[in-house]
């Protein structure tokens, strides 16, 4: 009884700090003043609309234009094809803007060939989501990834009383999110004394047949896994469902990454433990807001880390969709 106690106290704990650092964090953004000379006109251009988190981000950045008085302009792939998101690139660089903000930077290559196409017009390029090194990119905004999925490791930990092992599955190490998130719970279980078996599964597209393959195999074998932990939650929703046809461990804890509704619904049910929400909302503001700052000429902000918000079975009920 007083463990179940402390694990109750810890949860709470991260679940509040949480909380209060978002608070605190959006009430300063909103204090932000901003002096707006002009009717901007700015680009944006996401991965695709193919994912629910891309789609919110999307959505974010359109409300927050109409609220900052910016034209934006979004270039945003319908589908996840390389091949349509080579497309929109070329379909934006030819046209002409005050700044473009890129969604697009797990791919690189991509990316810098619109970077170097704009600044030979003298048009300011910025990063969202996604972030590489370059000497061009004007600013970034995306979550605090890596202290985020510390903040999921210390839940891990709380939940399972450091028994057994956790597996970590991510894609690839070309997306620095991906990255991240693999080593915020590997630096915060492993001092602690948890094996971490990490499985990259080498898949630069994020896809799920990888996540199912390996899963498949993972739950074939003995080992000694007391949590499951994802880069994504899409993931963790495909480990939950051969779980349940492989009769898994129905005490195994699983972690995802993005706060998709699906998520919430599935730790409602009793099923995933815990998401971390990316705020789409705050990281258009955020980016908008330093963008309308560069040209302005004024002081701004070359990188900005979004605080996550934890979601566990303790606070669903504040993020159901109950439309």
């Amino acid at each position: 009884m007083k463990n179940i106690k402390i694990i109750t106290i810890v949860i709470s704990f991260l679940v509040l700090s949480g909380v209060i650092g978002f608070i605190l964090y959006n009430k300063n953004i909103n204090n932000q003043e901003l002096h707006v000379s002009k009717e901007y006109n700015i680009a944006y251009i996401g991965a695709h609309l193919f994912s629910p988190y891309w789609i919110k981000l999307g959505n974010s950045f359109k409300n927050e234009s109409i609220n900052r008085g910016v034209i934006l302009h979004d270039y945003t792939p319908n589908n996840d094809i390389p091949e349509e998101r080579m497309r929109a690139a070329e379909e934006l660089m030819l046209e002409d803007f005050d700044a473009v903000i890129l969604g697009i930077g797990g791919e690189k290559e991509l990316s810098e060939n619109v970077i170097n196409k704009f600044k030979r017009k003298n048009i300011p390029v910025f990063l969202v989501d996604a972030k590489f090194e370059n000497p061009d990119i004007q600013g970034y905004v995306g979550l605090s990834n890596y202290e985020s999925s510390k903040i999921l490791g210390e839940y891990i930990y709380s939940e399972t009383n450091g028994l057994g092992d956790c597996l970590m599955i991510y894609p690839n190490n070309e997306h620095q999110n991906a990255v991240e998130r693999k080593d915020g719970i590997v630096d915060s279980l492993q001092p602690k004394g948890v094996r971490v078996v990490v499985k990259n599964l080498n898949d630069t597209t994020w896809s799920l047949q990888p996540v199912y393959e390996l899963i498949s195999e993972e739950f074939g074998k003995e080992n000694e896994y007391t949590s499951i932990a994802t880069a994504w939650d899409e993931a963790t929703l495909t480990v939950i469902n051969v779980a349940k046809k492989n009769g898994g461990d129905e005490n195994l804890i699983y972690t995802g990454f993005d706060g998709l509704d699906r998520a919430f619904e599935s730790i409602n049910s009793g099923e995933m433990s815990a998401t971390m929400i990316q705020p789409t909302a705050n990281m258009a503001k955020e980016s908008l807001i330093q963008v309308i700052h560069y040209l302005e000429g004024e002081d701004y902000e070359k990188e900005v880390l979004v605080p996550g918000i934890l979601v566990t079975r303790e606070n669903v009920d504040k993020y159901l969709n109950t439309d």
